[in-house]
């Protein structure tokens, strides 16, 4: 099933057009927004990572990611022992192999977030009117 049109932007979104074009409906960001927030909820993977309040100043979402960093103090304090010095050896062991998976899983969700902000950009930029493009393309700090 085709899900994009000859243009690029996929066909279950609406366009996002310049002022000019869309006179008829004022309300055209909120719906794009709204459409976009549930298309990104919906269709990529960890998206409660991205979490696209698009209405929230584009804000990047790898910060509180990167709050969540595993630590084998954390899973210490999880366990109930104040110190890894608190620790039996055969614990600890445990311990450290629980970490190193739980890094493996950060290491993929950060992999994730990266590919979710890029199909974000291009799901954003597909929707794009040519006119609205060219728009963009014109002002000053565009990086091209």
């Amino acid at each position: 099933m085709k899900k994009r049109h000859d243009n690029g932007s996929d066909y279950r979104l609406p366009v996002l057009k310049t002022k000019s074009e869309a006179s008829q409906n004022p309300e055209q960001i909120a719906l794009f927004l709204e459409a976009v927030a549930t298309h990104v909820g919906t269709t990529f993977q960890e998206a409660a990572d991205l979490d696209p309040d698009l209405t929230d100043s584009f804000k990047d979402p790898m910060p509180p990611l990167l709050r969540a960093i595993p630590s084998k103090k954390n899973i210490i304090l999880v366990i109930g022992y104040e110190s890894e010095n608190d620790v039996e050896e055969a614990m600890l062991e445990s311990i450290t192999t629980l970490f190193k998976e739980n890094m493996k899983i950060f290491s993929q969700r950060q992999r994730t977030m990266r590919n979710n902000i890029n199909q974000l950009y291009e799901l954003i930029w597909g929707q794009c009117s040519d006119a609205l493009k060219t728009e963009i393309k014109g002002r000053r700090g565009y990086p091209g």
